[in-house]
């Protein structure tokens, strides 16, 4: 059985990479993996690699560009298919086609120390700065002084 790259990823591989992302621990629910990868995928289709063995999704990558940074987003590898090197193919890939659009920074988020293990294998290291976060629906109406 060989892994090939899906020169056009379709609704199906779509709904099958979400559920790869759910069984992989990065997203809670295979409706909001489905959601953030429709988002992901009308904005720049080319950024979202599937690799497909046979018909099933085997592994998925999602990066995005803001123009200046590419943003390495999801990467999962089906546990079947792990230990063969497809996450660090995954990331190569994601990688030549963020430069290819004109990325001068790379960057990702990581919070298990197995997946930053990964990561700072591949090269990639802490930077030097701070992300501030606000949830919009905590405080919806602004409250008296």
């Amino acid at each position: 059985m060989g892994i090939s790259v899906a020169p056009n990823v379709t609704p199906h591989q779509l709904r099958q990479a979400a559920a790869l992302l759910v069984t992989s621990g990065l997203v809670g629910t295979v409706a909001d993996a489905l959601e953030e990868l429709r988002a992901y995928h009308a904005r720049d289709p080319g950024l979202i690699v599937v690799l497909q063995a046979d018909s099933a999704v085997a592994g998925v990558g999602i990066g995005s560009y803001d123009g200046y940074r590419g943003t390495l987003r999801r990467l999962a590898v089906r546990e079947r298919w792990r230990g063969l090197g497809l996450g660090r193919w995954l990331a190569a890939e994601l990688e030549y086609r963020l430069l290819e659009r004109g990325a001068r920074l790379l960057r990702l988020h990581v919070e298990d120390a197995a997946a930053r293990g990964f990561w700072e294998r591949l090269g990639y290291g802490a930077l030097d700065l701070c992300y501030l976060g606000k949830d919009p629906y905590r405080h919806a109406a602004p409250q008296d002084p």
